[in-house]
């Protein structure tokens, strides 16, 4: 994203760290024992989300991030159904993906290696999911490329916990949250093409569970290519993707 011109890079990371700050004081506050702590929580939030769009919108030409602010998590917390732990888990979704703009403001942008210096453009977990990012980052990083792809579809499947409240794991999560009577929406098409793409992302998702998560978590899973782990990681951060795009749809309602 394109910084304001009278905005400097060192303010805007400061601003992006304070507000990754911010939203993490927020998870400390729903420890209390109020009994009508899930609404207090919940406000708590959204008070913050208020703060971190209007700090923003002194920061960057557009208004493309605020689509990160809005997320599936975000829509259940303002409809009033969200526990404690679905709120934390949108505030570790924010806070690492303040610190990864933070970390990102003043680098040269995507393409702009030069290649008379012999230097190619070339994929980075910068870049994909914040839930990946924080993950499996550093077991990436040092090489540890098994556990790395575990922890990245781990994250796969408890934010699709969160976003659909059921207490499931795997396959029965999957199928549970997005095949018949789905509780999470995956596509925006009607009729026909609508119901293909709910159950293809069904498809990729419960796949993801049964071909990836299960056999990493039965130690049936071994890999030494730093190349195909960051594939399988690129697939993880998409599945992630296509969540923040989906829509809750509650108990009982047609969506």
């Amino acid at each position: 994203m394109e910084l304001r011109t009278d905005v400097s890079a060192e303010e805007c990371r400061a601003v992006l760290l304070g507000l990754a700050d911010d939203v993490e004081n927020v998870r400390g506050y729903g420890s209390g024992g109020d009994p009508n702590q899930r609404e207090i929580y919940a406000r708590k939030y959204l008070a913050w989300v208020d703060h971190a769009e209007s700090r923003q919108r002194h920061l960057w030409v557009g208004d493309g991030w605020m689509m990160h602010l809005h997320t599936l998590r975000w829509q259940t917390i303002t409809a009033g159904n969200a526990a404690p732990n679905l709120v934390n888990g949108e505030i570790d979704y924010q806070a690492q993906r303040l610190r990864t703009l933070a970390a990102q403001v003043g680098c040269p942008p995507k393409g702009a290696n030069v290649e008379s210096e012999g230097a190619h453009p070339s994929l980075s977990l910068r870049d994909f999911h914040p839930m990946v990012v924080a993950a499996c980052s550093t077991l990436f990083d040092t090489g540890h490329y098994s556990q790395a792809i575990f922890e990245a579809f781990k994250s796969v499947e408890m934010a699709v916990r969160d976003a659909s409240g059921l207490d499931l794991s795997g396959v029965a999560l999957m199928n549970r949250a997005m095949g018949d009577a789905a509780l999470l929406r995956m596509s925006r098409l009607a009729g026909m093409p609508g119901r293909d793409e709910q159950s293809g992302m069904r498809s990729l998702f419960v796949g993801a569970m049964q071909g990836i998560r299960n056999p990493k978590a039965h130690g049936s899973f071994s890999l030494k290519d730093r190349q195909r782990a960051l594939e399988y990681l690129a697939f993880a951060s998409l599945l992630l993707r296509r969540l923040d795009d989906a829509t809750y749809v509650g108990e009982g309602e047609t969506g």
